[in-house]
């Protein structure tokens, strides 16, 4: 209903198994792997953060930026404690909460 009142379009899906673009899509399967890759992400937060300060913390001492941090622990796929893309002030938070 508040979907509705808002304007926003809603289709139904229950739990059979349909085909979506000629691929089978198992809504059940689908969601019961996200909400496990969920649990995954979120227990793995230290590590990430971790692996980011580490990592960070080496390239502010060798002299870089924020921004070039940023940039090069983008460009390794250095994860962020949410995913998000690194910034300059993102790197700085991190390395000096």
């Amino acid at each position: 209903a508040a979907a509705q009142r808002a304007g926003i379009e809603v289709e139904a899906l229950y739990p059979d198994e349909i085909l979506i673009d000629g691929a089978e899509f198992d809504p059940s399967a689908h969601f019961s792997e996200w909400r496990m890759r969920q649990r995954e992400w979120i227990a793995s937060k230290d590590e990430r953060v971790a692996k980011a300060h580490e990592a960070a913390q080496r390239l502010h001492s060798a002299g870089k930026t924020f921004e070039s941090i940023a940039k090069d622990l983008t460009k390794d796929a250095v994860r962020s404690a949410t995913g998000k893309p690194w910034t300059a002030d993102s790197v700085r938070k991190l390395l000096f909460p």
